[in-house]
């Protein structure tokens, strides 16, 4: 995560968003999911109750994406 934050700053801030998919997780990715929209202003989350597959959760991620 840390990476790509910096990765954005070395290329002139281009504008980022990173979302998070928890997927139906039963240990504690919400959590930590939690912790770094805390600390970064750019992280959404999308939460599924249950498994729904890496499909889903893409598309998920296509329709919720506001930058390029």
């Amino acid at each position: 995560m840390q990476t790509v934050i910096e990765a954005a700053k070395l290329a002139n801030d281009i504008p980022i968003e990173i979302i998070i998919v928890n997927d139906g997780s039963t240990d504690n990715t919400e959590k930590v999911i939690t912790d770094l929209r805390g600390k970064y202003s750019n992280i959404n989350s999308i939460t599924h109750q249950k498994n729904t597959g890496i499909g889903t959760a893409i598309m998920d991620i296509v329709k919720a994406a506001s930058c390029d």
